[in-house]
């Protein structure tokens, strides 16, 4: 997963340039990560509502095979940082985390499981990337009731759905998630020097 991050860290470095090593405020950038996070989330979260009041669940997994990627690497130029989801459990091979979100994805799945976990808790480290200082934000995503559609257990999933699933992700490992469980979170990579 080195390359993944490694690709996460130039792609955020690419976004801000990197002409000195001039050190930038770590609370504006922890806002501006945030607010990435949370437009990420509406925008995902509008545009599979779309889909599936145009064509059920089965329209909601094709439109996320197709465009979820694309969606979030537009939120990623939009506010010049590098964005992502991960999960341990990932639907598309993309979002398996590299070994510091893995061991985030762990301590906040034990207080998801502890009770202790609010869908707007934050995680976030300051760590050295590539010899540069970068923050770290990770903001979880907690299954929601429309989620169970496609990511819930067999009963809750219909038959075709089931199949385009398959289809469209055949080594799929994003169900059995039952609502208020912890999914996964947004990883956000922010420069804190330029």
């Amino acid at each position: 997963m080195k390359s993944v991050l490694s690709i996460v860290a130039l792609a955020a470095t690419v976004a801000f340039g990197c002409a000195g090593s001039e050190r930038i405020d770590h609370a504006e950038q922890s806002l501006r990560a945030r607010k990435a996070a949370e437009a990420l989330t509406g925008r995902l979260l509008g545009e599979l509502t779309q889909a599936m009041k145009n064509g059920g669940p089965s329209a909601a997994v094709r439109y996320c095979a197709r465009n979820a990627q694309k969606v979030t690497s537009t939120v990623g130029v939009e506010h010049r940082l590098a964005i992502r989801r991960v999960t341990d459990r990932p639907r598309n091979a993309t979002d398996a985390p590299d070994a510091w979100e893995r061991d985030v994805l762990d301590d906040l799945d034990m207080r998801a499981r502890a009770g202790t976990l609010t869908a707007d808790a934050v995680h976030e480290e300051v760590r050295e990337v590539d010899g540069r200082l970068v923050l770290r934000v990770m903001k979880p995503i907690i299954v929601r009731q429309p989620c169970l559609a496609c990511h819930g257990t067999e009963r809750d999933i219909a038959p075709d759905v089931a199949r385009i699933i398959r289809e469209e992700y055949p080594d799929d490992s994003a169900t059995g998630y039952v609502v208020g469980d912890f999914r996964g979170a947004i990883s956000v990579l922010v420069p804190l020097e330029n």
